[in-house]
């Protein structure tokens, strides 16, 4: 299936208004008793309820995966958190693998990536306020000029928008990911994982179905 945006005929940015607004139009425009297209028909309407829906139009505008977004961040957040303990289990030695290690690795991994992106958050935003004010005092001489440099700043602009809407979007998996981790109790002392990594307790996991 072709880019969602597409199928309704508008940009990345439309509002939810604009999104339905387009919805409305094309599904005049396509219904099969009008004598439309059935098959875009069901094309303009499954873009609609995607892009509806806040949380899947993120993922999807992120990710540019259709299944990724109908998954939801609920799955995308345990794929993230079984991945992480993989890849854990992968470092360690047979003398090394014990649960508790294991899962406040993770944690910590994922407290680590968590904070790596919210910088890359904040140099993004920087970087836009700085093209912003780039912009506004790039003129051309000539009132009817193209302003050639003014279109590459819009770019960068755009650029960091969208680089900055996919590091929330991963915070966003990441942290599902911690609330996934933290279903993990400990034994007898009823910790969760956060408590135990504050406590910088080393001790045996009871692990409860996620």
């Amino acid at each position: 299936m072709e880019n969602l945006y597409k199928i309704l005929g508008i940009g990345k940015g439309a509002s939810q208004e604009g999104i339905k607004k387009a919805y409305r139009k094309k599904v005049k425009e396509l219904h099969p008793d009008k004598g439309g297209n059935a098959i875009k028909f069901q094309e303009v309407q499954f873009a609609y309820d995607l892009l509806s829906n806040k949380e899947k139009r993120e993922i999807y505008d992120s990710t540019g995966s259709i299944e990724e977004a109908q998954s939801g961040i609920d799955k995308l957040g345990i794929d993230c958190l079984a991945r992480l303990v993989k890849e854990e289990f992968d470092k360690k030695d047979n003398k090394d693998l014990l649960i508790a290690s294991v899962l406040i690795d993770v944690h910590n991994e994922i407290k680590r990536r968590i904070m790596e992106l919210e910088n890359k958050i904040k140099y993004e935003e920087e970087r836009e306020k700085s093209f912003q004010t780039l912009r506004k005092r790039i003129k051309t001489k000539r009132k009817k000029q193209k302003n050639v440099i003014r279109e590459v700043i819009d770019g960068e602009i755009n650029y960091c928008r969208e680089g900055a809407i996919k590091l929330k979007q991963n915070i966003k998996i990441y942290k599902k990911a911690l609330q996934c981790l933290d279903y993990y109790e400990h034994d007898f002392l009823n910790l969760t994982i956060e408590k135990v990594v504050e406590k910088g307790l080393s001790i045996r996991l009871q692990e409860y179905q996620i």
